[in-house]
């Protein structure tokens, strides 16, 4: 018996279990594109060139540095152009600079 609603339904699970697990192995990385990081930064080689690119971030700036960027500080690290991200959780703004810091 052929029930082909029944695959269509069956990889419809599998694609939403994918996205769960995906977003459960990289949170960060789920908020940045939420975010529209990729809008001017380049992320593994994907996005656009109006801001600096994101790999190899970690390495450039210090944990203290990328939560003042993010939380919108206006340091030496965190230009005026980047938006305003008050609207952040703490436990948001953690889980960017983790993801951001293991670039």
């Amino acid at each position: 018996m052929d029930l082909p609603f029944l695959k269509t339904a069956t990889c419809a699970m599998i694609l939403c279990f994918s996205s769960v697990v995906m977003a459960q192995e990289n949170p960060g990385l789920v908020l940045a594109n939420g975010l529209g990081c990729r809008a001017c930064h380049l992320i593994s080689d994907r996005g656009g060139n109006a801001g600096p690119p994101l790999d190899g971030l970690g390495r450039r700036m210090s944990r203290e540095q990328l939560q003042d960027a993010i939380a919108h500080k206006h340091t030496e690290s965190s230009p005026e152009a980047l938006p305003h991200y008050s609207h952040l959780t703490g436990l948001e703004i953690r889980l960017l600079t983790d993801f951001l810091g293991g670039l």
